[in-house]
């Protein structure tokens, strides 16, 4: 097997290759196939590249491929949180509207988060649907389509994110009154 990978604008030797940053890469795109063609090519590209670089001996990751798709599942995240001490708000995830007016009602006040953020189109331009505070007369039979987040809102004093590589911790604060500090 080949141990270069090619783009247009440049090489990498994959058996010289000692570290791997991933984190969110961007979709592939076939806009010149057919709908049912340019999604069999962009599975396989995803699964081609993200199995090459998921496999490289001896490389040193800032998040491995595969830990990336498990941190993109919410509950999972929750569940991981709590496990190691983390106080987790009460948290429901529903399709069931009256479930979620109950919740409003015992836990409130109450956000709404998004599960995941695919792109949203709103007149043509890209958006993401974005965490919102949520009221009982918001919740609509609409809640049934799919599943919805909805989570106790805790008063925050600031945002805090945090790397870990080895056994080093880098964390920043971020401050800001916004909900979601991503929004701004």
């Amino acid at each position: 097997m080949d141990d270069t990978l090619s783009t247009p604008t440049r090489t990498a030797e994959l058996s010289q290759t000692r570290s791997l940053y991933y984190r969110r890469p961007s979709g592939f795109s076939y806009p010149h196939l057919d709908e049912q063609d340019a999604r069999f090519a962009v599975t396989q590209a995803r699964y081609g590249l993200g199995g090459l670089l998921a496999s490289l001996p001896g490389c040193l990751y800032a998040n491995h491929p595969w830990r990336i798709g498990d941190a993109e599942f919410e509950p999972a995240g929750l569940t991981a949180a709590a496990a190691v001490g983390f106080q987790v708000p009460p948290t429901l995830i529903t399709t069931e509207p009256d479930a979620a007016r109950v919740f409003i009602k015992r836990y409130g006040p109450i956000i709404y988060k998004p599960l995941a953020t695919p792109d949203y189109f709103v007149d043509g331009v890209s958006s993401t649907v974005r965490v919102a505070e949520v009221a009982l007369d918001d919740i609509d039979a609409t809640v049934a389509g799919t599943a919805h987040l909805f989570q106790q809102m805790v008063d925050k004093t600031a945002d805090v994110r945090v790397t870990v590589i080895g056994d080093q911790v880098f964390a920043v604060r971020i401050d800001s009154a916004l909900l979601n500090w991503r929004t701004d």
